[in-house]
């Protein structure tokens, strides 16, 4: 009985499924500094690193998934 695999599974599917809760646990770390009250620069760099997580939420939430 041979099993026939969809087109996210194996290795790449594995990748984008680590990969995007990657992207969404830098949008949390984007989120934190910009809220953290200890460092001034930490607006300004919480939101790059926010939009940098958004970006690539955006992208990885797009490759083919396992089933």
């Amino acid at each position: 009985m041979s099993r026939v695999r969809g087109p996210g599974s194996g290795v790449r599917g594995r990748i984008a499924t680590i990969a995007d809760v990657a992207a969404i646990a830098v949008m949390l770390a984007g989120g934190a500094l910009m809220l953290q009250p200890w460092w001034r620069g930490g607006l300004g760099v919480g939101f790059w690193v926010l939009l940098a997580g958004t970006v690539a939420h955006i992208v990885t939430s797009h490759l083919p998934r396992r089933s």
